[in-house]
C-alpha cells in the first residue's frame, strides 16, 4: 500500500481538513523515509557483520537529528546520497577502526558539548519558534546525557553499544557545526 492509499484510506475515514491533510501527508512521508534509513542501515550493517551496532548507530543518529538538526542539503535527491554516504562511512567506521574510536572517546564529549551549545540548528524551509528551539534544545540535551550514559556505562561488558553512539554523535556534531555555519554564511550575504 502506498502512501497515496494510505492518505486516501484515511481521509474517507475521517473528515480531514486541507491543513490536516498536509500534515498527514508530510508525516507519512517522515516515517516511509525513516523506514526506508533504518533498512537501508540494517542492509550495510549485515554485510559488514555488524547488525546490532547498526541499529545502535540508527536508533542514536536519528534521535539526536530530530532534535539537534544540522546541515541540510538542498535538494532531496543530495540529502539521500549524502545521508548513504555518512551511513556507508560511519559503519565502515565502527567495523573497521573500533579499537581507535574508543582510543578518541573524549572526541564524542567534545562533540557532545558542540550539538549541546549550538542545537537546535533550524533548516531553511522549518523556522523554529522560541519555545521549539527552547523544547528541541532541552530535548537534544536529554538525549545526549541518556546516550552518553549508555554509552560509558555499557562499555564495562561490551563495546558494541558505545562505538555506534560515540559515532552518532561524531556525526551529528559535524553536522551541527556544518549547519551554523551555512546559516552564518547565509546570512552574510543578505
Amino acid at each position: 500500500m502506498n502512501k497515496g492509499k494510505i492518505l486516501n484510506a484515511i481521509a474517507q475515514n475521517n473528515s480531514l481538513s486541507e491543513t490536516d491533510t498536509v500534515i498527514l501527508n508530510y508525516g507519512i512521508k517522515r516515517i516511509v523515509a525513516t523506514l526506508l534509513d533504518v533498512i537501508f542501515t540494517f542492509i550495510i550493517g549485515s554485510l559488514l557483520g555488524i547488525v546490532v551496532e547498526s541499529m545502535v548507530f540508527q536508533f542514536s543518529f536519528i534521535l539526536l537529528r530530530t532534535y539537534g538538526g544540522g546541515y541540510h542539503s538542498k535538494t532531496k535527491f543530495r540529502c539521500e546520497i549524502s545521508s548513504a554516504i555518512i551511513t556507508i562511512a560511519s559503519l565502515t567506521g565502527i567495523r573497521r577502526f573500533e579499537n581507535i574510536i574508543l582510543d578518541y572517546t573524549w572526541i564524542m564529549v567534545l562533540f557532545a558539548i558542540a550539538i549541546g551549545i549550538m542545537a537546535p540548528v533550524e533548516a531553511k524551509n522549518k523556522p523554529l519558534s522560541l519555545d521549539e528551539k527552547r523544547d528541541y534544545h532541552n530535548k537534544v540535551i536529554r538525549i545526549l546525557i541518556t546516550l552518553c550514559f549508555f554509552a560509558i556505562f555499557s562499555s564495562i561488558w561490551t563495546k558494541k553499544i558505545l562505538v555506534p553512539i560515540a559515532v552518532a554523535i561524531y556525526d551529528t556534531g559535524f553536522l551541527v557545526v556544518l549547519g551554523k555555519i551555512k546559516i552564518l554564511e547565509d546570512r552574510k550575504k543578505m
